[in-house]
């Protein structure tokens, strides 16, 4: 039988390689300038999936919204939540990037990326520069 723990890395391991797998193959394809290839579903799943990401990051970056904290236990260890935020935050900043540069080339997907990271960049920077009374 199958330890919970392990399943849960699996699970988190396969989420992450998925999401980062499916950026650079958008970029390179804006980058290349080569014709985009709109598919609803993917945009939908991979915004869906970048929304998840995004609040594992948020809360592993201190954001204290108990929305955000029922998304983020699905990220796993502790670990694993510093992996999302490292990689949702390089991702995220190259969607920003790629976007503004490529606007003409830019897919849905990519823009709801970049626009998605904003969002919970926001709270994040907010959260940081918030002085305790």
């Amino acid at each position: 039988m199958l330890n919970a723990d392990v399943v849960r890395v699996v699970i988190a391991g396969a989420v992450l390689l998925t999401f980062v797998a499916v950026f650079l193959q958008e970029a390179w394809n804006i980058w290349s300038r080569r014709e985009p290839q709109e598919n609803e579903a993917r945009t939908y799943v991979w915004t869906a999936i970048s929304v998840l990401l995004g609040s594992v990051t948020a809360f592993s970056l201190g954001v204290d919204y108990p929305e955000v904290k029922i998304l983020a236990n699905v990220g796993g260890p502790e670990k694993w939540r510093s992996v999302y935020a490292v990689a949702y935050t390089v991702v995220g900043l190259a969607a920003v990037v790629t976007w503004f540069y490529r606007t003409q080339w830019s897919t849905v997907l990519m823009k709801n990326l970049a626009t998605t990271f904003l969002g919970i960049a926001i709270p994040v920077v907010s959260n940081w520069l918030i002085v305790p009374t």
